[in-house]
């Protein structure tokens, strides 16, 4: 992951800048009518500067989808807070900064994200929740289970036999007639995937479960 410094943000933005086709014209005067509710000038403002804040966001994160999300966010902060911009000094740094807030806020909680689906996706460090929270742990086992639905067969099995059978490499080879270093590629692949999918569906669920324990 490439380290979201604030200088080389802000080199990618000065040199999106430079290479933009137009300068918007009387930018106070812009800024005044956006305050004042104007969509037109917010449609003007959005199509001079999203490029720009595209390219930083995708830099950074390294997806589309969560460029586009991020791009939305911040142009809808640009409007809920329009009647601060009026008063902005600048109008690149205003947006460079929302931009650098959000890139260093979302790569944390993706970081978080990580680590709590990999510290709970194995069958060791599962939640033990109290009888008070028997529906969040059903609901769980449910899309675990979706989520290893997902895997090849092969990898599927050798995923049971490892987190619910708690069988060794040595044991599923046995099983599954191949080779250890075989069941180590399947169980790779299959823990990959299944933090991937819990990843999209399961983290809400998975934090609200670790809340729940005594």
């Amino acid at each position: 992951m490439e380290n979201c410094s604030g200088l080389t943000l802000l080199r990618i933005f000065i040199i999106k800048l430079f290479a933009l086709p137009i300068s918007l014209t009387n930018e106070k005067k812009l800024l005044t009518e956006l305050a004042a509710g104007s969509q037109d000038a917010f449609t003007e403002l959005y199509l001079h500067f999203s490029p720009v804040v595209y390219d930083a966001l995708l830099y950074f994160l390294k997806a589309e989808q969560d460029a586009d999300e991020l791009l939305q966010q911040i142009f809808i902060d640009v409007w809920e807070k329009r009647q601060h911009l009026a008063r902005a000094e600048n109008l690149e740094s205003y947006l460079f900064m929302m931009t650098r807030n959000r890139v260093l806020n979302h790569l944390k909680k993706r970081a978080r994200e990580e680590q709590f689906i990999t510290r709970y996706s194995t069958r060791e460090n599962r939640p033990a929740l109290d009888p008070e929270s028997g529906f969040l742990q059903k609901q769980y086992g449910e899309l675990l289970q979706k989520a290893i639905g997902t895997l090849p067969q092969q990898q599927q099995r050798a995923y049971r036999l490892a987190e619910e059978e708690g069988l060794s490499y040595e044991e599923i080879a046995a099983q599954l007639a191949v080779s250890k270093l075989t069941v180590k590629k399947h169980l790779e692949l299959a823990r990959r995937q299944v933090r991937e999918y819990m990843r999209r569906y399961l983290y809400p669920l998975a934090l609200l479960l670790l809340l729940c324990r005594p």
